[in-house]
């Protein structure tokens, strides 16, 4: 797994444990403000590239047999609307 990728494992954990949640655009500032872009060198925009980096950690959890982990990154991030749109 990559930084972004392990970033958002821990993050997840420490959002389940407080019992909140964060938007995309909230997770795409965060990513931002630390200088993770994405596989094309941009920064996130809190859409589409935002919601395939937390779908791809949580299918690079699975196959770890991490499937904990999947489960507390799948229920941590929302959409604008507070969906779990990307599942």
């Amino acid at each position: 797994m990559n930084k972004a990728n392990k970033l958002i494992v821990v993050l997840s954990k420490f959002l389940q444990k407080h019992n909140i949640t964060m938007s995309f655009s909230e997770l795409s500032k965060f990513l931002n403000t630390l200088d993770i872009l994405t596989k094309y060198g941009k920064k996130y925009q809190g859409k589409r590239g935002t919601a395939t980096l937390i779908s791809k950690t949580v299918i690079k959890l699975k196959k770890s047999n991490r499937h904990k982990e999947a489960e507390t990154v799948s229920v941590s991030f929302v959409n604008l609307k507070g969906k779990l749109s990307w599942k």
